[in-house]
């Protein structure tokens, strides 16, 4: 089984071999007379129409060969108490639901102009306004990213493997788990308009079998066997740059606690609507509110932020 140790050793080798690569495509045949400032080049793939939605492309990062990506995201307070510590969790579901600053750095080492390893760990910052109560390294994890075009349809698929280091989900007994994110997006010709959908699957690997019981009694609560979820978004593009959004947010999950692997239960739906600015195809900056239909009202909106960059 990967464990975090694994991913981490990974980490090294990658970005080892991303300079190690990059260093032999850029030295001249006679090296006695190399100049120090071209030891090492980091070449760029050329750019395609791929993809053009800003998003997808800040997602899919640097063309670099070797490169870093950051995403930054501000889980933020409940419109009618800004004050308020936690998010809403309708659903009771096992997870941090603490207002909360995640960052994710991923190293990247690309293939060619669609395709990258990526290699990441993130971090959690619990309660930044309210004295920071823990800071949580997040789940390493490695993916292969290829970006995909056909016709007007332009996608952005995503498998990987992850080491679970999240306290709330270790306590249930997650090690780690298989991932695949795809995100499709289509703009309608000669309009503003465009549709997207975004959706992941997930299934997690345990050290023990399942607890029956609530959390607070002891038991594992709803941990989950594996997950499903699905985000059909419209989106109206303003300038070339700033663009406003919204979608609807499907999740079901399989309960550890049930004998059947096909039985999936349905978690409440969420309403994400926000405006995003991206310059070129390394900076994506994004402002949402989320809400649930069923549960509308100030006390379950809240207002997050996102951003996504590279660097190199």
């Amino acid at each position: 089984m990967m464990t975090s140790r694994h991913i981490f050793f990974l980490l090294n080798f990658l970005i080892s071999l991303s300079f190690a690569h990059a260093q032999e495509t850029s030295a001249p045949l006679n090296r006695t007379s190399e100049s120090s400032s071209k030891i090492i080049e980091n070449r760029k793939f050329q750019e395609t129409d791929t993809l053009t939605d800003s998003k997808l492309r800040a997602e899919d990062g640097s063309l670099s060969h070797y490169s870093f990506k950051f995403k930054l995201v501000y889980r933020g307070p409940t419109l009618s108490d800004p004050t308020e510590a936690d998010q809403p969790n309708p659903d009771g579901s096992v997870g941090n639901y603490s207002q909360a600053l995640k960052g994710t750095l991923t190293s990247r080492f690309r293939l060619s102009s669609t395709q990258a390893l990526s290699l990441g760990v993130g971090v959690v910052l619990n309660h930044p306004f309210h004295g920071m109560d823990r800071t949580d390294a997040k789940d390493p994890f490695l993916s292969h990213d290829t970006a995909l075009r056909f016709g007007e349809v332009q996608m952005r698929s995503s498998p990987g493997i992850s080491v679970i280091t999240t306290p709330e989900l270790k306590a249930v007994g997650q090690t780690s788990a298989l991932t695949y994110d795809n995100a499709l997006f289509m703009n309608f010709e000669k309009t503003r308009w465009g549709v997207g959908l975004e959706s992941n699957a997930s299934w997690w690997f345990y050290n023990r079998p399942y607890r029956f019981g609530k959390k607070a009694s002891g038991g594992d609560g709803s941990a989950q066997q594996y997950a499903l979820f699905t985000a059909p978004t419209l989106k109206y593009t303003i300038t070339q740059k700033l663009a406003a959004y919204s979608g609807i947010y499907f999740e079901w999950d399989n309960p550890r606690q049930l004998n059947s692997r096909s039985v999936l239960l349905n978690r409440l739906a969420y309403l994400r609507t926000g405006l995003s600015y991206s310059y070129q195809r390394d900076a994506y900056v994004a402002a949402y509110l989320d809400s649930y239909p069923s549960l509308m009202s100030v006390n379950s909106t809240t207002l997050n932020f996102q951003t996504i960059f590279s660097v190199f």
